[in-house]
């Protein structure tokens, strides 16, 4: 009741949750060029779900999983929706919303977590071996994560299965868990993609936001020596902010627009004169201004060990590297899948240019 009575509230004076102020890029999200002319290392138009097992770099490719030097090591029956490796070289496939195992001796495990709805959104194979998995939807596929942010939703969750196959729910009505990433202490910190926000979640299932009012939809994060490295899919916009508080508009330009050219955050610059924001992307003499507003959008963040982000590595409105779906460190080398690039792209190490 108390819940129902603060959101009525916070709708009427445009509080919490129904604010659209954003966060400035500034300080460590001040806007550079660092991601514009990243080598595209691998040319793969569908390329995501980023890993390292055993010394080598997995990625996902529609169904087919495949290493960075072009192998094809399986083919599947549908779409990998999340990818997670260790240092022995064990995989985790998400396919849906099932997992496959795949341990270093090529023996192989299939888990079915037992939560209704949607598709796997991240994985981790955790230091004792257990799994941790996030949902990002109870409602929609994660080919339709854009209609879950339109929507609103929140009945994303995290979970952990233990070697044995025993599921537990750590959290539940999460908005949109898209990245999960284990702590030196034992807990996970995973990214809400529709609360711009990281989350601490404990082992007993407590939860701890520790980081919020991201001025971006962080997506995919990786633990590295001395911190860790966020991608988002996109930065927010001030349009996008106010269309997803008329609930009628929403609903309707879902059922009569066709999804490209809804007023959405987007993967990738817009490909087709009638798409939303031509005018608003201040082009000039056909050139699109770095500074203008835009649907799509290349971040990386660089969080120390508490979480608090040092730098930003950027794309902007202009630039050809938008879409960082998700992230792989391996032998001193930064990876990126970009959605606008259409391949994994090797990213610089430190910020760049103003």
């Amino acid at each position: 009741m108390i819940g129902a009575l603060r959101r009525a509230y916070d709708g009427f004076r445009g509080f919490g949750d129904y604010a659209f102020s954003i966060p400035p890029l500034d300080e460590a999200f001040l806007p550079n060029s660092a991601l514009d002319g990243a080598p595209v290392v691998l040319a793969s138009p569908a390329a995501d779900n980023l890993c390292t097992s055993g010394g080598r770099v997995y990625f996902s490719d529609g169904p087919c999983l495949a290493t960075l030097s072009g192998e094809t090591v399986g083919l599947y029956d549908t779409a990998i929706t999340a990818l997670a490796g260790d240092s022995a070289g064990a995989l985790a496939v998400g396919l849906g919303d099932a997992i496959l195992r795949l341990a270093p001796d090529g023996a192989k495990q299939m888990i079915v977590p037992p939560c209704p709805g949607g598709d796997i959104t991240a994985l981790a194979i955790l230091s004792d071996g257990s799994l941790a998995v996030a949902i990002g939807s109870e409602v929609h596929r994660r080919a339709d994560w854009q209609n879950d942010l339109m929507l609103r939703g929140k009945t994303g969750s995290v979970w952990r299965i233990a070697p044995d196959g025993t599921a537990r729910a750590l959290a539940r009505g999460l908005a949109y868990p898209l990245g999960i990433a284990e702590a030196p202490d034992g807990s996970l910190i995973v990214s809400l993609a529709w609360d711009h926000a990281l989350l601490r979640v404990t082992r007993e299932g407590g939860t701890e936001t520790v980081l919020d009012n991201l001025p971006a939809y962080p997506g995919r994060l990786i633990r590295t020596e001395g911190g860790y490295w966020l991608s988002c899919l996109s930065i927010r916009n001030q349009l996008v902010e106010f269309t997803l508080r008329e609930t009628a508009y929403v609903r309707r330009m879902m059922a009569e627009v066709r999804r490209e050219f809804w007023v959405c955050p987007q993967l990738q610059p817009p490909q087709s004169p009638m798409s939303v924001m031509q005018a608003g992307a201040g082009r000039h003499h056909g050139e699109i201004k770095p500074w203008a507003p835009s649907l799509s959008y290349g971040l990386i963040v660089r969080l120390d060990a508490g979480l608090s982000p040092v730098f930003t590595l950027h794309s902007r409105a202009d630039g050809d590297r938008h879409g960082l779906t998700s992230l792989a460190l391996s032998e001193g080398r930064l990876l990126a899948t970009s959605v606008a690039a259409r391949g994994i792209v090797e990213l610089p190490m430190t910020g760049g240019p103003q």
